[in-house]
């Protein structure tokens, strides 16, 4: 019985994130209601905050899961092992960006984030959160391309700290671009080449 009421209680929570996510997208973050939400959920507002304690709590959820996802999707592309620093980078690169156009949960929360918070101090550690996860990923990146320097992959001037941030800065302005006009050009398909060009500029000369 304790296993159902877990498992029942972690549906809950989904549906209500899933409802939350759908509610926030359509009405933007500082219009949305836990009315509106739990309505969308079929629940009563009670149920929301049995899981959640506010709304707030909602959109820091959001963030949590979908960095969680990405955090997947990169751990996938380092675990296939094989090729140099450089390619490694590569593939984290482009996985990343095909993946927002592969998963739409998590396409609509990077919209959300991106487009459809506005500047609402309710949304704070939300966004804290978002700033904190964004660190941990650039420090990660920024380890790999200091192996990638100290072995000649990587140009030797290249300050790791500043090639990782300059990446995900790179990678985030495609996103949003693709965000603004997804019928415009796939994401996905010109991944590959668009990720070439920033791993031209840090590669050692061949």
């Amino acid at each position: 019985m304790a296993r159902k009421t877990k498992a029942g209680a972690q549906l809950t929570r989904q549906a209500l994130l899933h409802a939350a996510l759908a509610v926030f997208s359509r009405k933007g973050y500082a219009t949305a209601r836990l009315e509106d939400i739990a309505r969308e959920a079929g629940v009563t507002r009670g149920a929301i905050y049995w899981h959640f304690s506010s709304k707030a709590d909602l959109y820091a959820a959001l963030v949590a899961d979908a960095s969680a996802r990405l955090d997947q999707v990169i751990g996938s592309a380092l675990a296939e092992g094989g090729g140099s620093f450089v390619e490694s980078t590569r593939r984290v690169m482009v996985r990343m960006l095909a993946y927002l156009e592969e998963d739409e949960t998590y396409c609509a929360v990077q919209s959300l984030l991106l487009l459809r918070t506005g500047a609402d101090t309710d949304a704070d550690p939300g966004r804290l959160q978002q700033v904190n996860e964004f660190q941990n990923k650039e420090r990660e990146l920024a380890e790999i391309m200091r192996a990638g320097v100290m072995v000649g992959q990587f140009r030797a001037d290249l300050a790791p700290e500043v090639g990782a941030r300059a990446m995900l800065a790179y990678l985030n302005g495609i996103m949003l671009q693709w965000l603004l006009a997804p019928d415009v050009f796939s994401i996905k398909a010109s991944a590959p080449s668009l990720v070439d060009i920033y791993i031209r500029g840090i590669a050692a000369s061949v």
